[in-house]
């Protein structure tokens, strides 16, 4: 901050109140029942499991319900308490604050707003954390108690709109994702589907196959090398995508070249999301993805890409997928999937209609998106304008 307020002045956070480290338990004190153990897993996630000690301890470590508590360590920031009596384990700051100099509430909103600073200072390659000296160094604006109460009461007003808002953003968001399931399932499930054919994917293709058996030796440049990650959204995604030598790339297409209009599927991993190549762009693909080659003059590669991600066709997907970890499916099963086959002018008309709804949903969708990225900006901004006087 350049300039303060009037009346107002920088305190350093070892001035203004006392920090208490937590207790530094080890696993063989936690229990199954006693005092629950506030641990940062704890205050990152209302869903956190508790640890829980039976033990005796020092009633300094003892939290309730209100207190203010810093995590220093991993996952940098501070917390209002809203639980029942606990335990503090090391790493978290309880924060006593000296009453006569701030608000336990106006201590807790400048710490959030000063966080940015605080990060900046993190050290450790994996457990990032601040030293107590470095912490207790930085320095808070700090009106008069007056001025920190009226700051406090107005961002709880404008932060709670603004978390109303967030959850109401968040399910609107979640209802629009939901759509195209929805769709497909109206499709695919509504009377018409009496009248359709249902036959083996295996019979309506040429060719079903995956890509090579191995993994090449990637170049920053070349031929786009796609895996299950790069298939997103019906989409070939090259976001993120690794290449390969146009050498290689020439010795894997003696296997099997994807072509405009065939369908890639994903085998591994994350199984059953096709795409159809919409590209006349050179690519080859791994073991983990599949190539369906359809009968063209039967079947609409569009529509039968919706048709693999109808629910009859993921419940197969379900059934058929093998591993105990890492789910797989192998060709054979691949083929033995069964689609509904309307005919080819029924298959033109629905594939129309779905991608005309899938595209208002996909709009919908990245409006939604950007109004939550706004809304979860506003807490940032609203607390800088508030240490601004």
């Amino acid at each position: 901050m350049n300039s303060l307020p009037l009346g107002w002045k920088l305190a350093k956070l070892g001035d203004v109140a006392e920090y208490i480290n937590g207790m530094a338990f080890k696993p063989i004190d936690w229990k199954t029942s006693g005092l629950p153990i506030i641990r940062i897993q704890n205050l990152t996630s209302i869903d956190a499991y508790f640890n829980y000690y039976q033990g005796d301890f020092d009633k300094k470590y003892l939290v309730e319900n209100g207190d203010l508590l810093i995590s220093w360590s991993a996952s940098l920031d501070a917390y209002i308490w809203r639980g029942d009596k606990a335990i503090l384990n090391q790493h978290i700051f309880k924060v006593v604050e000296n009453n006569q100099l701030i608000t336990r509430e106006y201590l807790y909103y400048a710490v959030r707003e000063t966080m940015d600073e605080i990060r900046s200072q993190v050290h450790g390659a994996t457990m990032k954390h601040i030293t107590r000296p470095e912490f207790l160094a930085i320095k808070i604006p700090l009106p008069s108690l007056e001025k920190q109460r009226r700051i406090a009461s107005r961002l709880n007003e404008q932060l709670a709109a603004v978390e109303s808002a967030r959850k109401a953003a968040e399910e609107q968001l979640q209802a629009a994702r939901q759509l195209p399931s929805a769709y497909l399932r109206e499709i695919f499930t509504g009377n018409e589907t009496t009248k359709w054919k249902i036959e083996k994917l295996g019979n309506l293709s040429t060719q079903i196959t995956d890509g090579p058996h191995v993994t090449p030796k990637y170049k920053t440049e070349g031929i786009p090398f796609i895996t299950v990650r790069n298939i997103v959204n019906r989409k070939i995604d090259l976001t993120n995508v690794s290449y390969i030598s146009i050498e290689v790339h020439k010795e894997f297409c003696k296997r099997v070249k994807a072509e405009k209009g065939d369908i890639l599927y994903t085998k591994d991993g994350t199984l059953g999301i096709p795409c159809v190549v919409n590209t006349d762009l050179d690519f080859s693909f791994f073991v983990s993805v599949a190539v369906i080659k359809l009968m063209r003059d039967k079947l609409n590669p569009f529509f039968v890409a919706y048709a693999l991600e109808s629910p009859q066709v993921l419940a197969q997907v379900e059934e058929l997928g093998a591993g105990m970890g890492l789910k797989h499916m192998v060709i054979k099963s691949i083929k033995a999937l069964n689609i509904p086959v309307p005919s080819l002018e029924d298959q033109e008309r629905i594939a129309n209609e779905i991608k005309s709804k899938l595209a208002e949903t996909a709009r919908v969708t990245e409006m939604l998106e950007s109004q939550l990225a706004e809304i979860n900006r506003l807490p940032t901004s609203l607390l800088r304008k508030a240490f601004e006087g």
